[in-house]
């Protein structure tokens, strides 16, 4: 017998149930575009949009960042822009970023490809390869980072429920 269908109402529940059980839920999104997906952007509060300083990158998350802000539910403020892989001496700045995408860069990730396939080699979490390198300290800031701004709107939903 096979697996059942998964619908988009069927991901609502999952993820419905996920957030009332946990304090954050993180999906890793696939490259399709389909109904599921719209589904789980819909219900998402933050969307990382994940790039490298490529041109051929940056203009694919043009694209898509266009798609979103054209959905009929608002994702201009869910989307969060995340630069992978940075460089220091790479020849796209981040002001060049902003202008091609029209999103300013919540992050970047320093790139430490070493660090990176010696953990995936080893089967390994990166703070078990490196905790410290800087691409482990810059994850670490990232989720301090996301999960305080999860804890401020928490905080401003909480109050605001306190009164009605």
């Amino acid at each position: 017998m096979g697996a059942a269908k998964v619908t988009p109402k069927t991901m609502e529940k999952i993820l419905t149930s996920m957030r009332n059980s946990f304090d954050v839920v993180v999906v890793d999104g696939d490259h399709s575009y389909d109904d599921i997906s719209l589904k789980i952007l819909e219900l998402a509060d933050t969307v990382f949009l994940v790039s490298t300083l490529s041109v051929s990158s940056l203009t694919n998350v043009k694209r898509l960042f266009q798609k979103f802000v054209g959905l009929p539910f608002p994702m201009r403020e869910k989307v969060k822009v995340i630069i992978n892989r940075h460089q220091k001496n790479s020849p796209v700045s981040f002001n060049d970023v902003e202008d091609i995408i029209g999103k300013s860069i919540f992050w970047q990730i320093p790139n430490d490809f070493s660090t990176a396939i010696s953990a995936i080699n080893q089967g390994k979490t990166l703070s078990q390869a490196g905790s410290r390198t800087e691409l482990c300290k810059s994850f670490r800031e990232l989720a301090s980072r996301f999960l305080k701004s999860c804890q401020v709107a928490a905080n401003w939903v909480n109050a605001s429920r306190k009164k009605l």
